[in-house]
This record gives C-alpha cells, sequence and structure tokens, in this order.
C-alpha cells in the first residue's frame, strides 16, 4: 500500500490519479483507503475516481450520500406543484437494493407512493436512481405536470442537473430519468433534502426490501393505512439532533 501511496504522490494531477486508480485490480485497493487519506469502500474510491477521470473533479470530495446538516423536516411544495421524494437502499453483501418514493401536494397529503426491490443493483447511487425514474414515470402517468424532485443524494442532484455524471457506470440510469424529465413535465426542480426531510421516501424503501423483484407497487389514493401513518409520522415525530 505504500508503494501505491508514493506512486499517486508522483501524478501531477487528480485526473492522472484517477486514471491509475481505476487501472488497478480490485485487490490492489481493498481496505478502505483513498487519495485523500480517508477510509472508504472500495466501490466508492472508484467511482470517484471514474468521476474525476471524466472530467468531474468535485466529486472526489463529494459523498454519494447526505451531508452533514442540522436536523430538519419535510415541508410542502408552493400551490400548484407536487413534490417528489425519492430513495434507494443498498445491501453490499448481496448485491442488492430497494426503492421508494412518494409524492404530496401542496397541503402535504400524499397521492402517490411506491416501493419494489432490485435484484442486483451496483451501489446506493444506483438503486437511489432507480427510485428516481420509477417516481418519475408515475408521476407522469398520473398528469402531474409541475414537480419538486428531492433526494439525499448530492451526487444524483449533480447527475440530474448536468451531463458531468454522463459517461459515469450508472450514467444510463441518469440519462433515463432526465429523459423522462424533459418529455413529460412543464417544470422540474431537482433539489437535496436531508434524511430527515426524506423519511417517508427512506421508509419506504426499506419496506421494499422484501418485495418481489418482478412485481414493484405503486399505491393510488386512497393509499395504505401504513403508507398514511409514515406521512404523518414524518410531519409530527421529534426531531432528534
Amino acid at each position: 500500500m505504500e508503494a501505491l501511496r508514493c506512486k499517486l504522490n508522483e501524478l501531477l494531477s487528480a485526473k492522472q490519479a484517477a486514471e491509475h486508480i481505476l487501472a488497478l485490480k480490485e485487490r490492489e485497493i481493498v481496505g478502505h483507503w483513498s487519495a485523500v487519506g480517508v477510509l472508504r469502500p472500495v466501490d466508492e474510491i472508484v467511482y470517484r475516481a471514474r468521476s474525476v477521470a471524466y472530467g468531474d473533479v468535485d466529486a472526489i470530495t463529494e459523498s454519494p450520500s447526505e451531508v452533514d446538516v442540522p436536523r430538519q423536516r419535510w415541508e410542502p411544495p408552493p400551490g400548484g406543484t407536487w413534490k417528489v421524494n425519492v430513495d434507494g437502499a443498498f445491501w453490499e453483501q448481496e448485491k442488492k437494493g430497494a426503492w421508494g418514493f412518494a409524492v404530496r401536494d401542496d397541503q402535504g397529503h400524499a397521492a402517490l407512493a411506491g416501493s419494489g426491490s432490485l435484484e442486483v443493483v451496483n451501489d446506493a447511487l444506483s438503486a437511489e436512481s432507480h427510485a428516481c425514474i420509477a417516481a418519475l414515470q408515475a408521476a407522469a402517468d398520473h398528469g402531474l405536470h409541475n414537480i419538486i424532485l428531492e433526494t439525499d443524494s448530492t451526487i444524483l442532484v449533480k447527475a440530474l442537473q448536468t451531463d458531468a455524471y454522463d459517461r459515469a457506470r450508472d450514467g444510463m440510469l441518469f440519462r433515463e430519468a432526465k429523459y423522462i424529465m424533459a418529455m413529460n413535465f412543464s417544470s422540474v426542480v431537482v433539489a437535496y433534502a436531508p434524511r430527515s426531510c426524506n423519511s417517508l421516501a427512506h421508509d419506504l424503501a426499506q419496506f421494499g426490501r422484501n418485495r418481489d423483484p418482478d412485481d414493484p407497487t405503486v399505491w393510488e389514493h386512497p393509499l395504505p393505512d401504513f403508507v398514511n401513518d409514515l406521512v404523518v409520522r414524518g410531519r409530527t415525530e421529534p426531531l432528534v439532533e
């Protein structure tokens, strides 16, 4: 490992370092090491290296999951707009995932919700992207024209707002989501939401773990009691730091 550190120190740019990491075999970077000296899983090291090699230097210091911000509560969207919250779940040892989403109106009432499992998935970001696509398609199918899409993945936000990640491993999913947004909605705002504001989608993603991968569910109003209970809990439970 010391030899690898020395080699990377000799390189002149982040892009050269990223390309060198991508050329390594996984067993050569097993452990939890990155060029910035932070403990991270191999999948994340490789993902960030690939992102930098494709020209997005900011990705090397950005996590695909929630950043550290004070806890907040979910807030309704402006009148005439629907808020779509999405989340993905990933179980690394099994390489399986799940997704969940919820669509609420400007009064905080849930009109749509969905949950499903993924038989094979690359990482948490991939699961989050599947959640995004499922939610966008459901919203489009129900004729919702103005939406705010919220996710607790900062990388997914950037991937949907720009083309910076179109050539990354999950690029096909990002492009599909952007295509659905462009073709089916009058207005779309993609925004980051901390986990405390995304708890309903998170709980629905966890619920999806035991579902049949070939049988995802999208619930319409009236929603199942357990979904309505999650909606109420997300608006009323105390915030814990």
